[in-house]
């Protein structure tokens, strides 16, 4: 039976969220944000671990806003180009994802957020070390390049995110993140998202968050992955996915399954080669 029962009234500040949560129709915090929340409003290095589909974004976005916006009237001079909260992601649609859900939040908690994205180049780019704003999300890649053309700086950050992070950790973004560190010179606070332990969380810690605490907020078990799925990671050029894709239907593959993508246009890409070289009998793609 879940843990949950909690109301957002309880752990959050109603008078600065309560427009949004009404108006994306959220009553009752999920069990993992009934959690998280406030060990983040306290002050605490976090760790947590919860199934895809759990709720863990808010877990971290509602806190971090919330924080940023009881010291908002401290801040005197801040410097253009010098964020308050990074959000880390691994991939770029993952990134677009939270950067949407941090401007429902801040239509009504009235905070700036930028998103950095690969492949930006010229004014767009370049504007950001002239503005001031509170949270900027982006990949470890990304981040590192605009700390070393001198785009953003990290001296005034006071929050620090990896969202994602056994995605990331299994991508090898640990050379990035050790480049990120080294802009990182006033004291913070971290908080690590993922759905899986990943094996190099440890190291990470170790290496990146070192002398830090984290207090572990998990769900993984009976509510989280079923440990009899086997994950596995295998490296391709985009014009091999297709072939691999035969090969693992035809030889590996048994009982019903789903192929998630990260595009629409990808999805139907995929539904169309499975279905013109009859790899399944039934299929059916879904995208939004």
């Amino acid at each position: 039976m879940a843990k949950n029962t909690r109301e957002f009234v309880e752990i959050v500040d109603m008078d600065l969220f309560a427009g949004f949560l009404k108006e994306n129709k959220l009553s009752k915090p999920t069990e993992v944000q009934s959690e998280a929340i406030p060990e983040f409003l306290d002050g605490h290095n976090l760790q947590v671990q919860a199934q895809t589909g759990s709720g863990k974004t808010l877990s971290y976005l509602l806190p971090l806003f919330q924080k940023l916006k009881e010291t908002e009237s401290d801040l005197k001079n801040q410097k253009a180009g010098s964020p308050r909260a990074i959000i880390l992601l691994p991939i770029k649609e993952l990134a677009m994802q939270v950067s949407d859900e941090c401007k429902k939040i801040s239509h009504h908690a009235k905070l700036r957020v930028r998103l950095a994205l690969g492949g930006e180049k010229g004014k767009k780019v370049s504007t950001l070390k002239k503005q001031t704003f509170d949270i900027l999300i982006g990949g470890p890649g990304r981040i590192k390049s605009m700390l070393e053309k001198k785009e953003i700086r990290l001296d005034e950050l006071e929050y620090l995110v990896i969202d994602e992070a056994d995605q990331l950790l299994d991508m090898g973004f640990m050379r990035e993140l050790k480049a990120i560190r080294r802009h990182l010179t006033s004291p913070y606070q971290a908080c690590l998202v993922s759905a899986t332990m990943a094996d190099d969380f440890d190291m990470l810690k170790a290496e990146f968050f070192s002398g830090m605490e984290f207090k572990s907020v998990s769900l993984i078990g009976s509510h989280g992955l079923s440990q009899t799925i086997e994950t596995f990671n295998i490296a391709l050029d985009y014009t091999e996915k297709n072939a691999m894709l035969d090969v693992f239907i035809k030889k590996e593959a048994k009982g019903s399954g789903i192929i998630f993508v990260n595009q629409k246009e990808k999805a139907v890409e995929v539904y169309n080669y499975m279905k013109q070289a009859n790899l399944v009998k039934n299929l059916y793609v879904s995208h939004g």
